[in-house]
């Protein structure tokens, strides 16, 4: 085969090459993969852009979805992710079509498994919104967001069509869902807990000394620290002030509070009512 016809573009499809064409028909059975074979081992370009910019992986599962045909196409250096004008994938196409075979082969050439179209449609809404339930599994299998939403607002959940196919999203977002709130706040969390946990190195308890003569808490707060250390009388903290309460103090006589021994003590005194 020559040059000529390896790069020969066909009439009816605007840009197309001889390998755009084999990919793009509706049938597809052994005289078309053996030409398909020959072109490719002729040099053509597995990645040549048709006026669609569409390579012809991307039209081969499209259309029939020929297994050996993906496989020669990606074993001469077939992009697994090349999209189109619109942005659409060859996954997508597999997605929509139900070509689980292919979609592995892709996902194992390295394609990529939340590339979106110029919508924001993943593969995986194409796959749920067609009811495939096996390419659902693989695409969540390969680590694909159940989360991302189209253009329109819409998550693969939203356009759902099959009971098995919600049911397998669904699970998946709840649980990308718990992940994210144990990824998101385990760390800060993780931190208060070593924080409460684990002392300063100069860190000292201090207590007060021990009161013969009252059954008083003697947690002290470090303003009230260096009166209970001094012996002086203590007691509940009430507000921010570092008051005492009343029941705190000792009590005394009230002979001791009206004067001293060594002082005069209170004078009496004497009231006389007169008649008029």
């Amino acid at each position: 085969m020559g040059d000529e016809d390896v790069k020969a573009k066909d009439e009816q499809v605007p840009g197309c090459s001889r390998l755009h064409v084999l990919c793009a028909l509706s049938e597809f059975g052994d005289g078309e993969l053996a030409e398909l074979r020959e072109l490719l081992d002729a040099g053509a370009d597995p990645n040549a852009l048709d006026s669609f910019e569409r390579a012809p992986l991307s039209l081969l599962c499209m259309n029939t979805g020929h297994v050996e045909a993906a496989k020669a196409l990606l074993a001469s250096g077939a992009l697994p992710s090349s999209q189109d004008t619109w942005g659409r994938t060859s996954l997508h196409w597999c997605c929509d079509r139900g070509w689980l075979a292919i979609a592995e082969l892709l996902l194992g050439s390295g394609a990529s498994v939340n590339e979106s179209t110029k919508q924001g449609d993943t593969p995986l809404l194409w796959a749920a919104k067609s009811g495939h339930v096996k390419l659902v599994q693989l695409l969540l299998q390969s680590g694909c967001d159940p989360l991302l939403r189209n253009n329109r607002d819409e998550a693969p959940l939203d356009v759902a069509t099959d009971e098995v196919v919600s049911t397998l999203i669904y699970s998946a977002v709840s649980e990308k869902k718990s992940s994210i709130r144990v990824t998101d706040f385990a760390p800060p969390l993780q931190k208060a807990e070593d924080a409460v946990r684990e002392k300063p190195t100069n860190w000292k308890e201090e207590k007060a000394p021990a009161s013969p003569e009252r059954n008083i808490p003697r947690t002290v707060s470090s303003e009230l620290g260096s009166r209970a250390l001094a012996g002086l009388p203590m007691g509940a903290q009430t507000g921010t002030s570092g008051g005492l309460l009343f029941s705190a103090y000792k009590k005394q006589p009230m002979s001791s509070i009206a004067g001293s021994g060594s002082g005069p003590g209170p004078k009496k005194m004497k009231i006389t009512l007169k008649k008029k």
